[in-house]
């Protein structure tokens, strides 16, 4: 009994000093904190507070950023931790252009649901229930998107179709809730690796159980100790 007394004080001890090891960061003082799995690329932070491909980088006006592989930047408007989902959206303000060319590979995030969706090339002053997507469009033609395949063969005469392709879309579409705007939205992508929900649900915090071991970990914080959020100056 003794020695599993110091055992458990010893977990204690290793738990909480491994946790703060890695504090909450965040790029401004108006930005999403930053933690376990992912870390910001600074000089503060050693690569043991991230899990390999959760990186994150901070902009010149403290925006957090993340970059895909193939997909290059986005901006990160939110990081669910607790069901492990982050929420992305375009720099350029064109998100549909985004998903157009968006490849997930050599990246630990996915999307849960994929759409096929048709984009259509269409006359200027044309009358649509779906919405123009004005990025994409011109003074000369409509871009719209559609799901929809009874649509897509109903403006076959006047549209011409540009490209059908797979896109990721938060939650799977109902029509008779009317034309779904998926494309205007974020990109919400979720992560199943390292699986940390267990932990966070039981209000804990995850993080490798040393600076040399792979093996993940559940730390808990003493409430008493709060929650300490540092900010990155930009260029630092």
């Amino acid at each position: 009994m003794y020695i599993l007394a110091n055992l458990f004080v010893l977990f204690l001890f290793q738990s909480r000093t491994a946790a703060q090891n890695c504090s909450v960061m965040a790029c401004s003082s108006s930005s999403i904190p930053v933690r376990f799995p992912f870390r910001l690329e600074d000089r503060w932070q050693p690569e043991s507070c991230g899990y390999p491909g959760f990186n994150l980088s901070c902009d010149d006006l403290g925006r957090t950023i993340m970059r895909l592989p193939y997909s290059g930047e986005f901006f990160v408007r939110e990081i669910n931790f607790p069901v492990q989902q982050i929420q992305l959206y375009d720099p350029g303000d064109c998100l549909p252009k985004r998903l157009l060319q968006l490849n997930l590979s050599d990246s630990p995030f996915s999307t849960t649901y994929y759409e096929n969706f048709t984009f259509l090339d269409c006359p200027v002053n044309l009358t649509s229930r779906y919405s123009a997507i004005g990025c994409l469009s011109n003074s000369t033609r409509t871009v719209l998107a559609s799901s929809d395949e009874s649509f897509v063969k109903s403006m076959a005469t006047v549209c011409s179709i540009i490209v059908s392709r797979p896109i990721p879309i938060s939650w799977p579409i109902q029509y008779d809730q009317g034309p779904p705007d998926f494309l205007n939205q974020d990109l919400q992508l979720s992560w199943f690796t390292p699986d940390c929900i267990d932990c966070e649900m039981e209000g804990g915090v995850c993080g490798f159980a040393s600076n040399s071991s792979q093996n993940i970990g559940c730390f808990r914080i003493p409430a008493k100790d709060g929650v300490k959020i540092f900010v990155v100056a930009p260029g630092s």
